[in-house]
């Protein structure tokens, strides 16, 4: 009864947040802000018909979790709160810009962290629906 309750509550919240994105995003100059919608909008074309890289998002959270090994009472947590494959498509971002100055390549990057945040969204929230439900 308690986690319904807490759920109606949370909708307006939910939709508020939603429309103030859509709103950001829609004010992003260039090609950006389409490609990120775009990159949304692959990935659940992706996962819901051709393929759901299930083990990609194992092998990104099973890194994230060794490399947070030093920070003990949060390792387990931290292959669902860090997305490894966006920090590297930002990494990526970096390196790739420096190289080539002239070029612009954000549009391109810009839906490819989209696409690998949205794939860490979607298994996060599938992986945590079937754990235990705890205190967490």
């Amino acid at each position: 009864m308690l986690k319904l309750l807490l759920a109606v509550t949370l909708v307006p919240a939910v939709i508020g947040v939603t429309k103030a994105f859509l709103e950001g995003l829609s004010l992003v100059s260039g090609p950006a802000g389409p490609a990120f919608a775009w990159g949304i909008v692959g990935y659940l074309i992706l996962h819901i018909l051709f393929y759901e890289p299930a083990k990609v998002y194992e092998a990104g959270t099973k890194i994230s979790e060794k490399a947070s090994g030093f920070l003990f009472p949060l390792f387990k947590m931290a292959g669902y709160c860090v997305p490894l494959f966006n920090f590297l498509s930002f990494l990526l971002y970096l390196l790739v810009s420096l190289k080539w100055k002239e070029r612009d390549f954000f549009g391109y990057f810009s839906f490819l962290a989209a696409f690998t945040f949205m794939m860490h969204i979607v298994f996060t929230v599938n992986s945590l629906k079937k754990k235990d439900p705890g205190v967490l």
